[in-house]
């Protein structure tokens, strides 16, 4: 099945949980399902008919009821639907809490909201509605992230165009590290591990 992106930051945060996937910290990466928030509401009129209708084969002086509607009904789709693993969680933990708080997300799913790192943030309004509304009826909390900040502090993706050559240089990504670099960096972290205090 073919992905279909509303702005370029989902589409490359989408390929940057796609190498996280071929490297073992991302299980699984899907579109997220559509969540009913409320049902429809409805209200029914009732009308004493002036004259008979060939429509409904009511007559005159009949009484008519319509039902119509008071509130339409909503729902809401986050982005995506994402599966990691215990070690990458606690990787996010470190880097950027919010994204996988214990308190709200105390297992390895992260379901999550994609935002641009534009300036038109008053667009931003309903989504933290139906965010609300979604963790307090069906108890799933789901993050905003802001790609560009996500990259800045772990890595950036590896994009590539239509002819199959990367674009990751893009100026957008220049002060960002690659995923073989923050790779290098944390085995150099890990190697300045200790034990009771003392570095091995």
């Amino acid at each position: 099945m073919t992905m279909i992106y509303d702005s370029a930051d989902e589409r490359n945060f989408y390929l940057w949980c796609l190498q996280a996937r071929k490297h073992g910290y991302v299980l699984s990466v899907d579109r997220a399902k559509s969540y009913d928030l409320s049902s429809p509401k409805k209200y029914r009129t009732f009308r004493r008919l002036k004259g008979a209708s060939y429509k409904t084969g009511l007559k005159k002086g009949d009484i008519q009821i319509k039902e119509l509607s008071l509130l339409s009904p909503c729902s809401y789709q986050p982005d995506f639907d994402i599966t990691i693993t215990p070690e990458f969680r606690e990787i996010l933990i470190q880097a950027v809490s919010e994204l996988v708080d214990p308190d709200v997300c105390p297992d390895n799913r992260v379901v999550v909201e994609i935002k641009s790192h534009s300036k038109f943030r008053d667009r931003e309004k309903g989504t933290n509605m139906r965010r609300k509304w979604l963790y307090d009826k069906h108890g799933i909390y789901v993050p905003v992230i802001r790609p560009d900040e996500l990259f800045k502090k772990l890595w950036r993706p590896t994009i590539v165009n239509d002819e199959g050559r990367s674009i990751s240089h893009h100026k957008r990504y220049a002060d960002m590290i690659d995923f073989p670099t923050w790779l290098s960096s944390r085995c150099g972290e890990q190697m300045q591990m200790t034990i009771d205090g003392v570095p091995i």
